[in-house]
């Protein structure tokens, strides 16, 4: 009997021995999931301290974007305005090149003119003397 109580006590401080290694692993299993929900949600704060600055960004991105379309659109206009203005500057310079020419043909025709009054002068002073 003190055999089967020798042999029962041994197998009880066995089973208590791998009872006292399974609760050992355990609370260090517990431990190490600690931490990785510690780590885990210190990576979801960045991920949204990035999502969140992401989504700042774009819509920093979109003002600009449209902001450049306006700009685009006043370019347009701008560049309108001076073809326009190129095209009436070109048609002035055309008239101001026929007025030149008009006035050069004004100048030779008095000229002409000049010559003759100076011609029928002495001719006039020819006859009264």
């Amino acid at each position: 009997m003190k055999k089967k109580l020798l042999s029962e006590n041994i197998k009880m401080a066995v089973e208590i021995e791998s009872s006292q290694n399974i609760a050992a692993k355990l609370i260090i299993a517990s431990e190490k999931l600690a931490l990785q929900v510690i780590e885990t949600e210190k990576k979801k704060d960045e991920l949204v301290t990035a999502i969140e600055e992401l989504t700042y960004q774009n819509q920093e991105k979109e003002n600009r974007a449209k902001e450049l379309a306006v700009v685009n659109k006043e370019l347009v206009f701008q560049n309108q305005e001076k073809v326009q203005r190129a095209e009436e500057l070109a048609i002035s310079v055309k008239e101001l090149t026929f007025q030149n020419q008009m006035k050069e043909k004004r100048a030779e025709e008095l000229d002409i003119a000049n010559k003759e009054l100076a011609y029928q002068n002495e001719e006039k002073e020819k006859r009264a003397a």
